[in-house]
């Protein structure tokens, strides 16, 4: 560990750490929270809290809010680990990179993209349910909703659990192997309780992703009302500020309960297997019972998840899917002219640009948390996470009014969705991080440090090299969230700058569905695109510690 009072560039980190916090996220949030507290005439009222808590229509939306976390928290969390050890562990080659690549693309899907799909196929008139089956289901409300964000939030834990799962030392399990415990003991008792870190990770990021999110409880969630949707309501039907911020407060709640849970359940337990030493053991392959399970399951997930964006593909090429399945074009033609072309140039600019600063605040606040002893530094480790647990609609409200007025007008400029991008996307990049640098050896850079190399050179001879998988997780993560965000920009678009998401919501709004699909098709192309290329050129090179 280092110690501040030794270590002057400790001390210069967290000060710029402090200060990119504070313009970004802590201001705005001050800006929209004093709405929350304060009255029209500037006095401390507090009535739109107490009355969440003291009538039964809002106090079943925070049941509801809380009941659909935990579960899509649970279930996208064991279904990310599944994905994670099947294509660490079970499957190679060509089939491994498919199976990679499918798991990624619920990551890269703009909003109401899986909704929109799983209506269509799994609807009242579905073309699988109603079409094929003859069922007579309904999508909407709890049931659809977790399936969709099941699907949706997935990939972050695999995401989390790809980089983890590769750094496990297999010497750890080839003794316990050689101790004569199963290979089912072995995951049980050796790998996921090396994995922990990861798992409060996973399931911390996707509780309060869940919670957040606004596009799939508005399309699919019906009678099932959640904070986050009665949030957008309270802005866009009611324009009752107070009520929208007050429901934020309460969804923030939770989110902090899960950071504690979190912290408690890892503790200060050691989970590093990232040592600087030789191993000369080899990756246990699975039992085979156990590998036939993870691949009937993760293929089925995967044959489900393609069959949503072959959908979604379908009705970009089709004049209005399930009723006019006449083969067009003229919908691409449509987005491809004026305002389309622009806003995807202005989308992936902003996002390209926005996703390594948003990497590299999460790696600098994970570094303070988890390598130094910078006082407050877990107070860092919250405040950036907030950025995830405040509903896109209310933050994006928040950075509207801190930078509408002088000294900070940044309204209709890029950099104010620059901001929205970085402090919305940086929790994921933070969360990764630390679960990677508590698996590395401290003595690492202790070794370091010895021979006389200076906290800036182990930082970045010994440090970034080793955490490098991490951190692409995370820019991977920022860019996708980027191009697909919605809540967040939704009050900061202006003519100055066109959003795609933002256009799909137009479409959609308008019922050119066939328009909406071909806009999102298009942008999971330049999603993938990017995720790939940034895969190859980075994702594979070996990594080299130096001294």
């Amino acid at each position: 560990m280092i110690a501040i009072r030794r270590d002057p560039a400790a001390a210069a980190l967290a000060l710029m750490v402090a200060a990119a916090i504070a313009f970004g996220l802590g201001y705005p949030l001050a800006n929209v929270l004093g709405q929350a507290v304060l009255d029209d005439l500037g006095r401390f009222d507090v009535a739109p809290i107490v009355r969440i808590f003291s009538f039964p229509v809002p106090r079943a939306v925070v049941v509801n809010s809380l009941l659909m976390g935990v579960l899509a928290a649970t279930m996208g969390t064991l279904l990310g680990f599944a994905f994670a050890l099947t294509t660490a562990r079970a499957v190679r080659g060509p089939h491994r990179s498919a199976l990679h690549y499918i798991a990624l693309l619920p990551l890269i899907a703009p909003p109401f993209a899986l909704a929109l799909s799983t209506i269509f196929l799994f609807g009242r008139q579905g073309l699988l349910t109603r079409g094929l089956f003859h069922w007579e289901t309904d999508p909407y409300g709890l049931t659809g909703l977790l399936f969709v964000q099941t699907i949706t939030f997935f990939p972050v834990a695999y995401l989390i659990f790809d980089a983890l799962v590769r750094q496990l030392d297999p010497a750890l399990e080839e003794a316990a192997l050689n101790l004569g415990a199963s290979r089912g003991r072995i995951l049980r008792t050796v790998v996921i309780p090396l994995l922990r870190p990861g798992f409060a990770a996973a399931f911390l990021i996707i509780f309060v992703e869940s919670l957040a999110d606004l596009a799939n409880p508005l399309l699919i969630g019906g009678d099932f009302n959640v904070l986050a949707s009665s949030a957008y309501l309270a802005i866009i039907g009611e324009f009752d500020t107070r009520k929208a911020v007050a429901y934020s407060v309460v969804l923030m709640l939770p989110s902090l309960l899960a950071y504690f849970a979190q912290r408690i359940w890892v503790g200060e337990s050691s989970v590093v297997t990232v040592t600087g030493k030789p191993s000369g053991g080899r990756a246990q392959r699975l039992g085979a019972s156990f590998r036939v399970g993870l691949l009937v399951v993760t293929g089925t997930v995967a044959v489900l998840v393609l069959l949503l964006y072959l959908t979604v593909l379908a009705g970009a090429f089709t004049k209005l899917l399930g009723i006019d399945n006449t083969v067009t074009l003229d919908n691409f033609k449509f987005v491809l002219g004026g305002i389309g072309t622009r806003a995807m140039t202005d989308t992936t600019f902003l996002s390209a640009v926005a996703a390594p600063i948003a990497a590299l605040l999460g790696l600098a606040t994970a570094y303070l948390v988890v390598r130094t002893k910078v006082p407050g530094r877990t107070v860092f480790d919250y405040v950036v996470m907030l950025g995830a647990a405040a509903p896109g609609i209310v933050l994006g409200l928040g950075i509207l009014l801190a930078f509408n007025h002088r000294p900070f007008l940044l309204s209709g400029t890029a950099v104010i969705f620059i901001i929205a991008f970085v402090i919305r996307t940086a929790p994921v990049s933070l969360r990764t991080t630390v679960a990677a640098l508590l698996q590395i050896d401290p003595s690492l850079e202790q070794a370091s440090a010895n021979l006389g190399a200076g906290a800036a050179t182990t930082f970045r001879r010994i440090t970034l090299p080793l955490v490098r998988r991490a951190v692409l997780s995370g820019a991977i993560f920022s860019f996708t969230r980027n191009m697909t965000t919605l809540s967040t920009i939704a009050l900061l678009v202006t003519p100055n700058w066109r959003i795609m998401t933002s256009q799909i919501l137009n479409e959609i709004d308008a019922q050119r569905l066939g328009s909406g699909a071909a806009y999102s098709t298009i942008l999971i192309v330049i999603v993938l695109a990017a995720v790939i290329t940034l895969n190859r050129v980075f994702g594979k090179a070996p990594i080299e510690v130096g001294a």
